[in-house]
């Protein structure tokens, strides 16, 4: 009888082990949401960076003579731009286009 009752005293219970794969269940689904939330916040700092850097392409561009006499030919204040060109030569393509996605970037631009 005495060892009979050693087996029972050995061990886990069925509610310790349950309680045990809850708690790592829930620490397991803090994990990924800890994740989830860090990819989002990278992914949303390298696309305002990206932002910064098609800003900054364009107003280079835009510096330069040919490129703002191009772009800006024919218009009046208050016109809105649909593409920024290089040169005066219409059949190349433009260097950048409203609602086209900017050269390997992933920013479109919206409007100009």
């Amino acid at each position: 009888m005495m060892k009979c009752q050693k087996l029972k005293e050995s061990g886990f219970s069925l509610v310790q082990v349950m309680v045990a794969v809850g708690l790592m269940g829930g620490l397991a689904l803090a994990m990924m949401k800890m994740t989830e939330n860090q990819v989002k916040q990278q992914k949303t700092m390298e696309l305002k960076a990206e932002q910064g850097d098609v800003s900054n392409i364009i107003r280079q561009t835009l510096n330069d003579k040919e490129a703002c006499e191009a772009t800006f030919i024919g218009m009046s204040p208050g016109d809105k731009i649909d593409s920024i060109r290089m040169s005066a030569d219409m059949s190349q393509t433009p260097f950048a286009v409203v609602g086209v996605k900017f050269k390997t970037f992933n920013v479109s631009i919206k409007e100009m």
